[in-house]
C-alpha cells in the first residue's frame, strides 16, 4: 500500500527547504493525485558513488526530525503537547520505510511536498496528493487503478534518465498526468534538474554540496512546477 505519508508532510518538507509560491486553497475545486513511484533511474555512472551519501543523508534528517519534535514536546502546552507527541509516534512508525526508500524514490515524494506547498492545501482536506510504489498495484491499467483509488488524477513517469549537456550529467523527467474524467492522458511534460546550484520556488539561489541530491531537489522543482501550471489553470474555481 501506500507509503506513511510522514514521509511526506513532516520531515521531507524540511529536506528540500523551498517555499511555494500557491495561492490559498479556496482559489481551486477540491482534487487528489497519486504518484505511481519509479522502479529506477537510469544514472550515469559518474553519479553513483553518490547514492549512498544521498540515501543516509536522508535518515538521518529524518532522526533529526523526531529528535526537534522530542525537544519541542517538552516546553508545549497540554493540548498541543498531545498533537506533537502523536506526530512523533506517526514518525516514528515510518522508521522501516525510511531506511527502504531508494534515491529515486524522493522523486514522487518531494512531488508531493512540493505540489501541498504550492497549492497551500496543508491544512486543507480538499487535495489529497500521494505516491505508490508500482509493486503495490494490482493492474497495469490506469483507468482501474483511477477508478480503485477514486483518484482524479495519476501521474506517471515514462522515463527518468540523466544525459551528457555541456559535458555534465542532467537529470531529465518524463511524465504523463492521466485524467480519471477524461480517462486519457490530459498532460505531457518534459523538465530538468542541475547539479551545484539552482533556484528554488521562492526565487533563491540554492548551492549543494551533493550533485546528485542537487539534481533531485532541481529537478523536481522544475517538474512540478511546470505541473502546477497546468493543473492551476484546470482547477481554477
Amino acid at each position: 500500500m501506500k507509503k506513511q505519508l510522514i514521509l511526506v508532510f513532516g520531515f521531507a518538507l524540511l529536506y528540500v527547504p523551498t517555499l511555494g509560491q500557491g495561492k490559498t486553497d479556496k482559489e481551486y475545486k477540491p482534487f487528489s493525485i497519486l504518484i505511481i513511484s519509479p522502479d529506477s533511474i537510469s544514472l550515469h555512472e559518474s553519479l553513483r558513488p553518490l547514492v549512498d551519501t544521498v540515501e543516509s543523508d536522508f535518515r538521518e534528517v529524518y532522526y533529526s526530525y523526531i529528535k526537534q519534535m522530542e525537544l519541542f514536546e517538552k516546553f508545549e502546552p497540554g493540548e498541543k503537547r498531545q498533537e506533537t507527541k502523536r506526530k512523533i509516534q506517526r514518525a516514528k512508525l515510518a522508521e522501516m520505510d525510511v531506511h527502504n526508500t531508494y534515491y529515486y524514490q524522493f522523486i514522487p515524494m518531494l512531488t508531493c511536498s512540493e505540489l501541498w506547498d504550492l497549492f497551500n492545501a496543508q491544512d486543507s482536506r480538499d487535495f489529497s496528493f500521494d505516491f505508490i510504489s508500482r509493486s503495490d498495484l494490482f493492474s497495469y491499467d490506469i483507468k482501474k487503478i483511477a477508478d480503485y483509488y477514486q483518484t482524479d488524477y495519476i501521474l506517471t513517469y515514462k522515463q527518468i534518465t540523466t544525459p551528457i549537456q555541456d559535458g555534465e550529467p542532467v537529470l531529465k523527467i518524463e511524465m504523463e498526468l492521466f485524467g480519471r474524467k477524461e480517462s486519457k492522458i490530459v498532460y505531457e511534460g518534459a523538465a530538468y534538474g542541475h547539479a551545484r546550484f539552482y533556484t528554488d520556488n521562492s526565487g533563491v539561489l540554492r548551492a549543494c554540496s551533493n550533485d546528485l541530491q542537487c539534481l533531485l531537489e532541481s529537478g523536481v522543482i522544475s517538474s512540478t512546477s511546470n505541473l502546477f501550471a497546468f493543473l492551476k489553470k484546470r482547477q481554477k474555481k
